[in-house]
């Protein structure tokens, strides 16, 4: 603006045209650097999904798996590497619902197991044993405990009845 008034500029076209002709090529000659490019390609084998995914470090138990989320995962064996027990490893939750394992930045083999709780375990154990025994299978609910109501003339119901009750009391009146 400085510029301008000792010009005597006092109307925008001529303003415009200091600026276009005069001021901005002396301007960028004077402060415009040249610097070199600090883009890089991708390096090759880099996967991307791994970087922006969510890292969860694990010890990895003495039966070679590894439970996350809720989930049990059975480490395979890899090149040399028979049993992974004891180590470190990454359980990696990618940003499209995928679960990677990694030990020493290398992927992992792994094979999710269902596990079976106790009840389940059982009846499964005495279902197999009757069948190899030749029995017919029974159904669940026979399998299950029916709930004993105890008969009218039970003791603790005859308690609770008036006239077999006495209660005593601290206060004289």
């Amino acid at each position: 603006i400085k510029e301008m008034r000792l010009r005597g500029i006092k109307d925008y076209k001529e303003a415009n045209r200091f600026l276009r002709e005069e001021y901005l090529p002396w301007c960028n000659e004077r402060y415009t650097l040249e610097v070199e490019s600090v883009y890089m390609p991708l390096p090759e084998g880099k996967d991307l999904d791994l970087v922006f995914s969510i890292k969860h470090p694990r010890k990895v138990n003495k039966d070679n798996t590894v439970r996350f989320s809720g989930r049990t995962y059975q480490l395979l064996p890899m090149n040399g590497t028979k049993s992974f027990a004891g180590k470190w490893i990454e359980v990696c939750e990618l940003m499209d619902g995928r679960t990677e394992i990694l030990w020493e930045g290398k992927k992992i083999n792994y094979m999710e197991i269902k596990r079976i709780d106790k009840k389940e375990r059982e009846l499964k154990a005495e279902e197999g044993f009757l069948n190899l025994r030749g029995y017919v299978e029974e159904t669940k609910k026979d399998k299950q405990k029916k709930r004993y109501t105890p008969p009218a003339d039970h003791p603790w119901r005859r308690y609770l009845k008036k006239k077999d009750v006495t209660f005593y009391s601290s206060n004289k009146v």
